[in-house]
């Protein structure tokens, strides 16, 4: 937090932080202290649903008081582990491939009924394969099984997968 004239730090405000959405209500971080830079000095979690929402901070201080509401987006970040059950593979065999998806955040795997799309790609860049899926299993795994052709091209086939926006 700053002097809006002067732009200099303001130490110890108070500031409340909460995200404000039409279907998830209201989420309410707490009230927070800033320190001598004018920053918060601690750390916040987020636990709300990916998302738009209204960012609304409204901070109390010697100045007086204030109150800024922005839009922000809460997405869910999320890792990937994509594996095959070999590294080469000869015409006419099953590629077995398997997607761990765990959130980048907690470490801890995402909602397991969320269906994912897996896609392979020749050398040339031409789809050759796509899968929409859903886990089966307790953690977020995705299984899908592909049946390389007896002729081929030869080189490396790239395996993606997409949940919600396109990713690889």
């Amino acid at each position: 937090m700053r002097h809006r004239i002067s732009g200099k730090p303001t130490a110890g405000a108070t500031v409340e932080l909460s995200l404000q959405g039409e279907a998830a209500g209201i989420f309410r971080f707490g009230t927070f202290r800033t320190g001598s830079t004018g920053s918060l000095d601690d750390s916040i979690t987020v636990r709300a649903w990916p998302g738009t929402y209204q960012l609304v901070v409204q901070t109390t201080s010697a100045l007086g008081h204030d109150r800024v509401v922005r839009k922000v987006e809460v997405v869910s970040p999320a890792r990937l582990l994509m594996t095959t059950d070999k590294p080469i593979y000869q015409p006419g065999q099953t590629v077995h491939l398997r997607g761990l998806i765990v959130n980048g955040g907690t470490q801890k795997a995402v909602d397991k009924n969320q269906p994912v799309t897996f896609e392979v790609s020749d050398p040339q860049g031409n789809k050759v394969f796509k899968e929409k899926t859903a886990s089966r299993r307790p953690l977020a795994s995705r299984f899908a099984d592909f049946v390389l052709a007896s002729e081929l091209s030869l080189g490396r086939y790239t395996v993606s997968r997409h949940r919600g926006r396109r990713q690889r």
